[in-house]
């Protein structure tokens, strides 16, 4: 585990102790990360961890976000659509879709999509690949971030077939409720249906 996105409490705080820390280290980690109003989201950014313990944790390679904004698109009715890059430089989309009670998150699960439906212009450039747990989570983070709420709905309904990338699917989705506190309730997965 490299990328703190998705992990448990129980996962960072074990982490804090294999460095030596206390384990309410691990949940200050846990906290500063889900908190939508912490817009930076990297280690040097977690203020309440000592200096010594979160250059350890940079330097063996830990981090919070691996995407980055390439475009920004806000309609007039304040949806929001953001173009993100990934670490190896390929291309996912995610939007957030508000309304005045709600603030719904259409998520991408893969880079592209081998479906090629007739509908849908993402099946033109095929599947390059599918997204890790933490990549899909991370667009949640950015929705929240850019449009200072919290995020309440999800809509795997972006980029991608999510039943061709289940595992890591599931992995986000127990994630969503646990860490971000969104109930199974608000979560739609969108399928044309894997084939077999």
């Amino acid at each position: 585990m490299k990328n703190f996105l998705g992990s448990s409490i129980k996962d960072l705080e074990n982490v804090a102790l294999e460095y030596g820390q206390a384990a309410f280290r691990g949940r200050q980690i846990y906290n500063w990360i889900y908190n939508y109003r912490n817009k930076n989201k990297n280690i040097d950014q977690i203020e309440v961890l000592p200096l010594d313990f979160r250059k350890k944790l940079k330097d063996n390679g830990f981090k919070v976000s691996e995407l980055i904004v390439k475009e920004r698109n806000l309609a007039n009715d304040g949806t929001l659509k953001l173009l993100l890059s990934t670490e190896d430089n390929e291309s996912i989309e995610c939007v957030g879709i508000p309304t005045e009670k709600r603030l719904t998150a259409c998520l991408s699960s893969q880079v592209g999509c081998p479906m090629d439906c007739k509908f849908c212009a993402t099946g033109k450039e095929g599947l390059k690949r599918s997204l890790k747990a933490s990549e899909i989570l991370d667009q949640i983070l950015f929705i929240e971030h850019e449009m200072n709420r919290k995020v309440t709905n999800i809509v795997f309904m972006g980029m991608g077939e999510p039943l061709l990338n289940i595992d890591d699917i599931l992995l986000s989705i127990r994630s969503i409720n646990n860490d971000f506190q969104i109930s199974q309730r608000k979560i739609t997965v969108s399928t044309v249906a894997a084939p077999k």
